[in-house]
């Protein structure tokens, strides 16, 4: 079993902006159940337009944009799941184009399909710890950004994705995505029951980011 991050379409602009600060605000980590992605699945022998997004029939996580306009095949293509790879569908070409559910942009937008609480969790998630940032060992024009690792204790539940929000105090306007981690790229959901759970970060952060 592997995780995969995901970054939220609308992080970049809003950190841009102001709106999010990652070492000096309340970011949470969330466990959400599996929901539908918005995205319509991929169908055969049909028109799109250049800039469409579709996810595969047998969801894999990911979601795929077409390159140019053009008719798909009468059969699905095989979906690669590296980033910005492309697959020729007939004549359009689609690229991989992150996660499936990229495009929610507040902690709002999914907190519907959040785990319960009880059993080891408390509804809106854990607070992040120790945030900070340092200068990435190979770049030194990216700066990596890291957290302590996330516990939840004696946690029973049922998850698909754990999400990093911002703890905004008007949900849907302000609690901003910033991330969330397909927690079994299979995909399939996680179970665990009264064990500790931990959202383990990458020994180089949980973000690089360049300036």
């Amino acid at each position: 079993m592997s995780a995969q991050q995901f970054i939220v379409d609308k992080f970049r602009t809003n950190l841009g902006k102001g709106n999010i600060d990652l070492v000096n605000g309340t970011i949470k980590a969330a466990l959400c159940a599996d929901f539908s992605p918005s995205y319509s699945a991929w169908a055969a022998s049909t028109s799109y337009s250049e800039g469409d997004i579709r996810v595969p029939t047998s969801r894999n996580g990911r979601r795929y944009r077409a390159t140019n306009g053009g008719t798909s095949d009468s059969s699905e293509p095989s979906w690669p799941t590296t980033s910005g790879e492309t697959v020729v569908d007939n004549d359009i070409t689609w690229e991989e184009y992150g996660g499936e559910h990229a495009d929610n942009g507040v902690f709002n937008d999914v907190s519907g399909n959040e785990v319960a609480s009880g059993d080891g969790y408390t509804t809106g998630g854990a607070v992040l710890s120790t945030k900070s940032f340092s200068q990435d060992a190979t770049d030194p024009v990216d700066s990596n950004w890291d957290a302590d690792n996330t516990t939840w204790s004696a946690l029973t539940k049922t998850m698909r994705t754990a999400w990093l929000y911002v703890d905004g105090d008007t949900p849907g306007t302000n609690d901003y995505n910033i991330s969330y981690i397909l927690l079994d790229d299979t995909p399939a959901d996680v179970s665990v029951n009264g064990v500790d759970f931990t959202l383990q970060w990458n020994a180089e952060g949980i973000l690089e980011l360049g300036r």
